[in-house]
């Protein structure tokens, strides 16, 4: 459970970074089209740095700046690159060009958010697994109890740590190719090998 001034620090943590990320979608995408526009390397792919900024600033915050970033970017094209500084081309290819780089745009930003999502859910699955497998092994260790998962198929035995020590072997001598039926009583192993 978190501490409620951690949870405020991180609320303002987050209000910060969506802020950030508000101020860059308004000046990375005049940025990323002037400099595409004035550089010749870049003017067979006038938008690629432009769709870059997009996905970056929409991984690292979420999508509404993201959103932003892809209209202004449409904007600033039409402003800079189709219409020569006047307000805004609306010749039909202008507004072509225009309606693709918001759809393009608006797919990538969308894609990103969803990596962005995803990512952070396995980060917190990972995070939980973590806990939880320690404290199973905790738990295993305080019960004086063993855990191993076998493949049938393969034959292979691996143990849990901790688990091989009850059986007096230390861990580390222990392998994943380990014949699990050599930990059985002798009494018993004819009866269980039957049975499996």
């Amino acid at each position: 459970m978190t501490s409620p001034s951690r949870s405020s620090a991180s609320r303002q943590s987050r209000w910060l970074v969506q802020i950030c990320g508000y101020i860059a979608a308004v000046l990375l995408p005049w940025v990323g089209v002037t400099f595409s526009i004035h550089t010749p390397a870049l003017r067979g792919t006038p938008l690629a740095l432009s769709f870059v900024l997009v996905a970056g600033i929409t991984l690292f915050t979420s999508l509404g700046p993201g959103l932003v970033s892809v209209v202004l970017t449409a904007l600033f094209f039409n402003h800079l690159a189709l219409a020569h500084n006047r307000w805004l081309s609306l010749s039909s290819q202008s507004l072509l060009y225009t309606v693709v780089i918001l759809v393009i745009g608006t797919l990538i930003a969308f894609l990103c958010d969803r990596q962005r999502i995803t990512s952070s859910d396995l980060r917190a699955a990972l995070a939980s697994l973590r806990v939880r497998t320690n404290a199973l092994m905790e738990a295993q260790q305080a019960s004086n109890s063993a855990a191993w998962m076998h493949d049938a198929t393969e034959g292979r035995l691996e143990w849990a740590e901790g688990g091989a020590e009850i059986f007096g072997r230390p861990y580390s001598e222990t392998s994943v190719s380990d014949d699990w039926t050599s930990f059985i009583l002798a009494e018993d192993r004819d009866r269980i090998l039957h049975a499996v």
